[in-house]
């Protein structure tokens, strides 16, 4: 029996390993995990990666989000190559996709024997598409694909990690080198680089080039306003706040500075969003609002001020009522002058008075 997506086994063995975490296997009968890339994580069931719904966080100031350009299900995004046919030579053609694995079979299709689906223990040749988010064919063979890129990575651009990111995958079929000779597993590397004029762009060869193929490591760039980092409000803006008109209201601009995007400006290449409010005149809302933070700064010295006064008076009310109680004490408050039996012969005389 082979083991399910997510677990592994090793040759030999019997027993079938969940994937660690960071890594997976969406594969039945997988020798081994792979490992997720780097800005990704493995999902729960450790079959694939979790790409953060295609964002990725350089720090707090610098967010990239990429999931507008993500086909997930359509047409992959086919490479703009400017290379003429000749004679003896038919063009390449390259798909990308970006943060998913699901296309249609208009891009990236391969021939395969699979069972038959009617005739038990017969196979038969389909084409089915190939599990890959970047795939190279020959422009004349639709169901010959080659994958080139199957795991996803985050990177920061070198040297500007503000105007763009690089997106690397690796993964795929086993690439000729012819350089060194030798096979190995290819690597597209996309550099996505920041351009508010452009809405959602084309992947093209790297430097406006015609080779893609350097030695198995396809390299291309994607100029797109999605390439932009997000926006931060309380840094990447400029409020200016306009005179109070006659209908009692004000204009507010926004002015958005540096290379970033954000919903808000509704893409607008400039940035700019202009709003409307109610006027602010120094003789209503915030001569309310200044008396308002005047009161909350003197709130604790009143409140000092009104602790004070009832403890002096709960004191003095103790006193009194004790100075009653207590005849000697009566005596020193009330006759410091008299002793203490003078004040008791008065208090005895006082009460035969009363009595009589």
């Amino acid at each position: 029996m082979k083991c399910p997506n997510g677990t592994y086994s090793k040759e030999g063995s019997t027993n079938c390993t969940d994937c660690p975490e960071g890594s997976f296997a969406d594969k039945e009968g997988s020798g081994d995990c792979t490992k997720c890339g780097e800005g990704t994580t493995s999902n729960n069931a450790r079959d694939g990666c979790n790409y953060n719904n295609c964002r990725y966080e350089f720090n707090k100031d610098v967010v990239y989000d990429l999931s507008p350009l993500k086909s997930d299900g359509g047409p992959m995004y086919m490479v703009n190559v400017h290379k003429p046919k000749t004679k003896y030579f038919f063009p390449l053609h390259y798909y990308v996709n970006i943060c998913s694995l699901k296309h249609d079979n208009t891009s990236c299709t391969t021939m395969k024997r699979v069972e038959d689906p009617v005739k038990s223990g017969v196979t038969i040749r389909k084409s089915v598409i190939v599990k890959t988010m970047a795939c190279k064919r020959w422009s004349f063979d639709v169901h010959h694909s080659y994958s080139i890129g199957e795991v996803l990575n985050f990177l920061p651009r070198e040297g500007n990690e503000t105007s763009g990111l690089l997106v690397k995958l690796t993964g795929g079929y086993r690439c000729w080198n012819k350089f060194t000779k030798k096979y190995q597993v290819p690597v597209t590397t996309i550099l996505m680089m920041c351009d508010l004029d452009v809405e959602t762009g084309a992947p093209e060869p790297l430097g406006n080039s015609t080779v893609i193929d350097k030695h198995c490591v396809f390299e291309l760039q994607w100029r797109t306003r999605y390439a932009c980092r997000l926006c931060h409000s309380e840094k990447d803006y400029t409020q200016i706040v306009g005179e109070c008109g006659a209908d009692g209201t004000q204009h507010v601009t926004r002015i958005r500075q540096g290379n970033c995007r954000s919903p808000d400006d509704g893409g607008n290449a400039q940035g700019l969003s202009v709003t409307f409010r109610l006027c602010k005149t120094p003789n209503s809302n915030e001569g309310k609002q200044t008396s308002l933070d005047e009161e909350k700064s003197n709130a604790p010295l009143i409140v000092a001020i009104v602790i004070a006064v009832l403890v002096i008076a709960i004191l003095i009310v103790f006193v009194v009522y004790y100075a009653k109680r207590n005849r000697y004490l009566r005596g020193r408050l009330f006759a410091p002058g008299k002793s203490f039996s003078k004040v008791q012969e008065e208090d005895e005389d006082e009460l035969v008075d009363n009595m009589s």
